[in-house]
């Protein structure tokens, strides 16, 4: 009964989309982007609304998957969104692996988690940003974006 009520939100937010959301990641933001989150219905919700909003999205359900897609060819994706409790290896672990791959792009942390120390533990963890669940489909695009640009912004600087 839980997995159904979970679908059944699940397109309801869906179908509730702004339009705003089809022009949200524009080519100079993150185009590509790896989702890591380990339930499976926020995955497919994260990745509804990413792709409505024009990127292409790849789905793992583990820190330990996410490097091995992002190992091989660092270029591959734009940008990172990745829950901090997964099993395997966790987001705190996964920012902290990919900064010593030399992987510069953003990492967005995305954890129910909501405490100042929470947001200051993924930062030090090598996230670029830190976004909490649970997930407005309204807004999520924005903030991502935000954040996207935040990094892309802090990149350039001296």
């Amino acid at each position: 009964m839980r997995i159904a009520e979970g679908c059944v939100s699940l397109i309801a937010a869906y179908r509730q989309l702004p339009e705003i959301c089809q022009a949200v990641l524009t080519t100079r933001e993150a185009q590509s982007i790896l989702v890591c989150e380990d339930s499976q219905t926020v995955a497919m919700l994260i990745q509804a609304i990413l792709e409505r909003a024009g990127a292409r999205v790849t789905v793992v359900e583990n820190g330990a998957l996410a490097i091995a897609a992002i190992a091989p060819n660092t270029d591959h994706f734009d940008a990172v969104v990745t829950d901090i409790q997964m099993p395997i290896i966790d987001g705190y672990e996964l920012a902290n692996q990919l900064r010593r791959l030399g992987w510069a792009k953003p990492i967005i942390a995305l954890t129910a988690l909501a405490a100042p120390e929470d947001e200051a533990r993924c930062l030090a963890a090598g996230c670029s940003d830190y976004l909490t669940k649970p997930i407005d489909p309204a807004d999520f695009p924005t903030a991502l974006a935000n954040a996207i640009r935040s990094h892309s912004q802090e990149a350039v600087m001296p």
